[in-house]
């Protein structure tokens, strides 16, 4: 078995230009629903969700407790996934639920990475002061503290749905992996780090 990590929207790109996958598992049903439209899904099931926080450097040199901190003078960047991975969208939502995101917009503090992770490592590193992943990508990243965490309601739910693919066919060992994801063994090692089950 072969897993291959990555941003939803390439993943999916990657897909529909016909890289062989049996299984897609996106940050997003919107991203399932896209390759489903182009033929692409035998079945699908929600499968997991997560958490949105918002995280600073260790030590919080910028003093960064909540979204409402992000306008001071001493946040220069706060880092996000990029515009069409779902990590980025969700942030954009809940940033603007709290009444920041267009001044943060407005001024250029926003710096984007390709995907959540890489967000993630501009506050590890201590180029951005802030920013907003999920909860699961900061387990294990000692260089960075969580200080808010977003209220579900503030943005979209986010939905992890697990897509069995065409491109799976007759492959008896992609259903059972697919059967497989949805057990409890699988529920337990989900859960351990940090995903909610649907």
């Amino acid at each position: 078995m072969q897993v291959s990590p990555g941003a939803s929207n390439a993943l999916a790109a990657q897909i529909l230009s016909g890289v062989p996958a049996d299984l897609y598992l996106p940050a997003s049903a919107e991203w399932l629903e896209h390759v489903r439209e182009r033929g692409q899904v035998l079945e699908s099931t929600p499968l997991l969700s997560n958490a949105l926080v918002l995280v600073v450097p260790k030590g919080n040199p910028a003093g960064v407790k909540s979204p409402g901190d992000l306008t001071r003078e001493a946040v220069r960047f706060v880092a996000l996934a990029g515009e069409n991975v779902p990590a980025g969208r969700y942030a954009e939502q809940a940033l603007r639920a709290a009444g920041v995101m267009d001044a943060l917009a407005h001024e250029k503090r926003i710096v984007r990475g390709h995907d959540v992770r890489a967000a993630l490592a501009y506050v590890s590193r201590g180029e951005a002061d802030a920013g907003v992943v999920y909860s699961t990508d900061v387990r294990g990243v000692g260089e960075v503290e969580i200080v808010h965490r977003f209220d579900p309601k503030a943005r979209d739910a986010i939905v992890y749905p697990l897509g069995l693919l065409t491109h799976a066919g007759d492959n008896a060992a992609a259903r059972e992996f697919y059967v497989f994801l949805r057990s409890q063994p699988a529920r337990a090692a989900f859960e351990e780090y940090g995903f909610a089950v649907k």
